[in-house]
């Protein structure tokens, strides 16, 4: 019984750690999504999500292109990642959401 609980306790934890969130990169979009927001310009928002960038990767402190965007008060950039579909709810390290950002 003591093997079956263990084991058991082996797979779900090799499970959890593969669910990390999506990192998978397409770095110069990703960069170029990173400028577009630091210059508040939804087009280039649009333009860098279209051209691959992954409007969900999270950064050093967990934070994703929305949170970010929301933190720095780019309010157009923000406006432009939650209308492609940027997660709302993700949460940071700190498990701050974009809302928390959005009301700083």
């Amino acid at each position: 019984m003591k093997i079956f609980f263990y084991a058991a306790m082996l797979v779900s934890s090799l499970t959890a750690c593969a669910q990390k969130n999506n990192t998978m990169s397409n770095a110069p979009a990703d960069h170029q999504l990173a400028a577009a927001i630091k210059a508040d310009d939804p087009s280039a928002v649009a333009n860098a999500l279209q051209a691959g960038a992954n409007k969900e990767i999270p950064d050093g402190e967990n934070r994703t292109p929305l949170m970010n965007a929301l933190y720095q008060h780019r309010t157009e950039a923000a406006k432009a990642l939650s209308r492609a579909g940027a997660d709302v709810n993700a949460q940071d390290r700190m498990k701050n959401t974009p809302f928390l950002y959005a009301g700083a």
